[in-house]
């Protein structure tokens, strides 16, 4: 007998709505390729905030004592920031793919959509 945990995780893995999709008027294989770009982004992305959070516990933990190696700290910080890094690159890499999946004027309406949250990080 399955137990229920294990018969959810038995679902294909969709690609949540979300509100970077509203407004844009995508023809469905546009959707398609998106929802694609989408999902790959979000399995990098778990991956990449799983290291960075080792990253951190890492110099969290080497600052706990009362002995530690400043070199230690500069390398994992640099580890850290490198991660941090590719993550960032990733990220602008899927707006290029996205941005070459749409018109001209789905273009300009997702950059709205990005661009109004901008000034309020």
């Amino acid at each position: 007998m399955q137990s229920k945990f294990f018969a959810k995780q038995q679902k294909p893995l969709k690609v949540k709505e979300t509100k970077l999709k509203e407004g844009l008027a995508l023809r469905s294989e546009q959707k398609n390729q998106l929802d694609a770009i989408i999902k790959n982004f979000r399995l990098n992305m778990m991956k990449y905030k799983r290291d960075i959070l080792e990253k951190r516990i890492a110099i969290i933990d080497e600052l706990g004592d009362p002995d530690f190696d400043p070199e230690i700290i500069t390398t994992r910080t640099n580890e850290l920031n490198k991660l941090e890094n590719e993550l960032n690159l990733l990220f602008v890499d899927n707006l290029v793919q996205i941005n070459a999946l749409l018109e001209p004027e789905q273009r300009l309406n997702l950059l709205y959509k990005l661009s109004r949250n901008w000034f309020f990080i």
